[in-house]
């Protein structure tokens, strides 16, 4: 038996020896499909990139450079194009390179020199880093006509912001005051939907989001959205006495004739329902009386010019009653 098992090794060592080199060698885990030729078709291999029947999405840091390497094949005969928000950024396997902070539509293509090729759109976010300046996210806020000034609230950081630009055009009378910020928008913008970029007195640029850029106004905008309790039962100083999540400066672009409407929902736990709709200062508006409320439902404020000028002398608008919920305000 032990020269049988000799005769055996014997025969495989010169067996090898007569083999062209590399032939016994094992295929690589970092060469996928090592056999595929310059016809095959084109196949994106990362596992985050397949898809499930979820989005697909990918994501990174301001403070950082975004990276990302795109494995493919066959890898030999493959040019793997980027393309962000429709515009080529990059052209290779693996992508390192900063991008501002929003949400962007990232297509990553993969061309064979036959023509060949497939590709996987992702949704990127690009998150700002902690100290970074951020716009508020009011989607009333973020529409502007061409030349018309825009007002953007609940902002962070923004003490040095001097300059916007709006599109690849910089907008006029920037100013930052505290979580507020306002600039002039470009009056030859075409009417689109345009990425913000934030600049600071360095010159530094920060990603601020979009805003839409039109001459006809939305027929209608949520001004608010959520489910706040109301019930002028409860005592002074508490934030569900009344609703007053809508500032004074909502109001100041408004025309009279502007329609408010109010969606709301009952709490059926309260012995009475009632809605009233008043200034700051408690000043019923014009108009107006207390509504007994019998089930979810809306109420529409068509605002006079008496009633802006009130909401503007006397600090703001307020909801009051007892018993519901205001769920949405719209602007129609």
């Amino acid at each position: 038996m032990k020269l049988f098992r000799n005769q055996i090794a014997a025969i495989v060592a010169l067996f090898s020896m007569l083999l062209p080199a590399g032939v016994l060698t094992s295929c690589s885990d970092d060469d996928p499909y090592f056999t595929a030729t310059e016809d095959d078709a084109p196949r994106i291999l990362n596992t985050d990139l397949v898809y499930d029947g979820s989005p697909l999405s990918l994501n990174g840091k301001a403070t950082e450079n975004f990276k990302y390497n795109v494995i493919v094949t066959p890898a030999n005969y493959t040019t793997v194009t980027w393309f962000l928000d429709g515009e080529q950024i990059h052209e290779g396997d693996s992508i390192d390179q900063p991008i501002l902070a929003g949400v962007y539509n990232l297509k990553i293509v993969a061309t064979t020199t036959k023509g060949k090729s497939t590709s996987r759109t992702v949704t990127l976010t690009i998150t700002p880093g902690d100290n970074d300046p951020v716009l508020g996210t009011k989607s009333y806020e973020r529409w502007v006509a061409p030349g018309a000034t825009a007002t953007i609230h609940d902002c962070r950081n923004i003490s040095d912001i001097t300059g916007v630009l709006i599109g690849s055009q910089a907008a006029t009378d920037v100013t930052a005051n505290g979580t507020t910020l306002k600039f002039t928008a470009p009056a030859n913008l075409a009417d689109s939907t345009y990425r913000i970029v934030l600049v600071d007195k360095d010159g530094k640029q920060y990603g601020g989001g979009k805003i839409q850029v039109t001459t006809t106004p939305p027929a209608e905008m949520t001004l608010w959205e959520g489910h706040h309790y109301v019930s002028w039962d409860l005592p002074d100083g508490d934030a569900h006495k009344t609703f007053n999540l809508l500032g004074k400066d909502v109001f100041a672009t408004m025309k009279a004739g502007t329609i408010l409407k109010i969606n709301y929902s009952l709490n059926t736990a309260d012995s009475y329902h009632q809605l009233q709709v008043m200034t700051g200062w408690w000043t019923v508006l014009p108009g107006t009386s207390v509504q007994t409320l019998t089930a979810d439902g809306s109420i529409e404020v068509t605002l006079t010019q008496e009633d802006l000028d009130l909401i503007s002398a006397q600090d703001g608008f307020l909801i009051g009653g007892h018993g519901f919920y205001v769920d949405r305000i719209i602007e129609e």
